[in-house]
């Protein structure tokens, strides 16, 4: 069955195109700022973000050696993780002071590999909401 529809077209004329501007807007969701430092002791391993539906963003870095960074408790306790020299790690390994930067809701681990020395690990997260 189809329907058919007519379609009629009017021209109109504008006197007052002049009061008729386009005015443009646009909307900012509000945010907030959260910014924290944690010691994680040799070979710990560290839940560092939970599920967060209001987190739009984050960085991580660790500011005195390296550091795995998992997405799962899982991935984060893998014994590639506590391999001496990490040649294959099972996350992402940062080196002192490299940053990583993402968008996202989920959770995060820290792995500190080291079996001898704590580590800082900075975080920032941009957040939705008030």
């Amino acid at each position: 069955m189809s329907v058919e529809t007519d379609t009629h077209v009017v021209h109109v004329h504008v006197d007052n195109s002049e009061d008729m501007r386009v005015v443009k807007t646009e909307e900012h969701e509000p945010e907030h700022f959260i910014c924290g430092t944690e010691l994680l002791a040799a070979g710990e391993v560290q839940q560092l973000f939970n599920l967060d539906l209001d987190r739009k963003s984050f960085t991580v870095y660790s500011n005195d050696g390296q550091l795995i960074v998992a997405h799962s408790q899982a991935q984060a306790g893998s014994a590639a993780n506590k391999v001496t020299g990490l040649p294959a790690p099972d996350g992402t390994l940062l080196a002192q002071g490299q940053p990583l930067s993402g968008d996202g809701t989920g959770p995060l681990w820290v792995v500190n590999p080291s079996s001898s020395v704590s580590i800082r690990v900075s975080h920032f997260q941009n957040k939705r909401g008030m």
